[in-house]
């Protein structure tokens, strides 16, 4: 079955000191990087989110890739697509603990992002996400996680912004792709953006759920397509089409790699 999670590496030397290394890193880490970020944020008066913010945010992703020993590939068509500050939905496949990572490495100008509300209680994460203006959703209570999803795309429509989240909801437990649920399909609408589709690729073979550490390895991030907003047609029968043409095409393009 295409996208198989690889079974759990046996406990050796080499990985309980990659856990060790790998966690100490990034506790580490995040205890120099924010209060570096609050203290930008509060001489700026969170004006400095989008430009000295990003470029701090990048550098973390960056570094935490290079202690996990991933490479990152970033196909050059994606590159492009997100060059600029422009109004959007950026959607992935969510398979690993490591896109926490993957995606500040490369944030974007003007990104944002839909996190799970869980993320807020975590010691020092939650934090940075507020700093960094992230979207708390509460997925279990679907009333106030629509008017969080609005918010979101009020934003990105008022501030010219790149909202990036999974339509899975969250990362894979099997390595399989997942149901899409709706918010981002709404939420381009919403915000009449346009959907930007990013594939990745191998990072589910080196750090899958309920693994301990990551193995190094190269990961890829692709341009799958791009979708317009579907603001001509709002219906649910055509946002339920739209969500489940781009899951077909996600399915396709994982089937094809395995």
């Amino acid at each position: 079955m295409a996208n198989a999670q690889p079974p759990s590496p046996p406990l050796t030397l080499n990985g309980v000191l990659r856990w060790t290394w790998q966690n100490f890193a990034f506790w580490f880490g995040l205890l120099l990087f924010i209060p570096s970020l609050l203290t930008v944020m509060l001489l700026s008066l969170g004006r400095a989110r989008h430009t000295l913010g990003r470029r701090m945010l990048r550098g973390w992703g960056q570094t935490m890739l290079a202690v996990l020993g991933v490479r990152l590939v970033v196909q050059p068509e994606l590159a492009a697509a997100l060059a600029n500050r422009e109004r959007r939905i950026v959607v992935f496949n969510h398979t690993s603990t490591v896109d926490m990572f993957l995606f500040p490495a490369i944030w974007t100008p003007g990104m944002t992002v839909v996190a799970k509300r869980e993320m807020a209680w975590i010691p020092l994460v939650g934090l940075g996400c507020w700093l960094m203006g992230f979207h708390f959703v509460n997925r279990k209570n679907s009333k106030p996680a629509r008017a969080s999803m609005k918010a979101a795309a009020e934003e990105v429509r008022r501030a010219n912004l790149s909202l990036l989240m999974s339509p899975e909801g969250t990362r894979s437990p099997t390595g399989h792709l997942q149901p899409f649920r709706l918010g981002a399909f709404y939420a381009s609408i919403d915000a009449d953006a346009p959907i930007v589709a990013i594939l990745v690729r191998g990072l589910d073979k080196l750090f899958p759920r309920h693994w301990a550490y990551c193995r190094p390895g190269t990961v890829t991030l692709e341009l799958l397509t791009t979708m317009p907003s579907g603001a001509a047609d709002p219906s649910r029968e055509a946002v339920h089409a739209r969500a489940e043409h781009l899951r077909a095409l996600y399915q396709q393009a994982l089937n094809d790699f395995d």
